[in-house]
């Protein structure tokens, strides 16, 4: 296997990724980025499968109950995956919360699912010639 092609191959879908993630985070512009969320809720609702600036996304309420009082806490994640026909490869992903006037950002680039993506292109290519 040509290393030299899966570098070059691994550096095309960072480079892909880091470009999805920063298209999608125009829209939060405002938001904090962070290095860790941490969750503590009463109550969980979610809505599966949402496109997001044309991402897939899950969105979740987090609803913390304290006396009469309810707060809902908006979190989206989504996700940046590479597809083929047998397979789906998630390579990067984005969580925005939202909390009251605040917005927090954490974002991942999966450089190890990027270096197995890489290895199967280049894999498969070899085996075709």
């Amino acid at each position: 296997m040509s290393s030299e092609l899966v570098e070059v191959i691994e550096r095309d879908l960072r480079e892909v990724v880091e470009a999805e993630i920063r298209k999608f985070l125009e829209h939060y512009e405002d938001c904090e980025i962070v290095d860790a969320l941490y969750s503590h809720w009463d109550f969980k609702v979610v809505a599966f499968d949402v496109v997001i600036h044309s991402l897939p996304c899950d969105i979740s309420r987090y609803i913390v109950l304290k006396g009469d009082t309810t707060t809902e806490i908006p979190d989206i994640t989504c996700w940046v995956n590479f597809e083929t026909e047998d397979d789906e490869m998630l390579l990067g992903w984005i969580r925005v919360v939202q909390m009251g006037n605040k917005c927090f950002v954490i974002t991942n680039i999966r450089d190890k699912d990027i270096e197995d993506v890489a290895k199967d292109i280049v894999r498969e290519a070899e085996a075709g010639e």
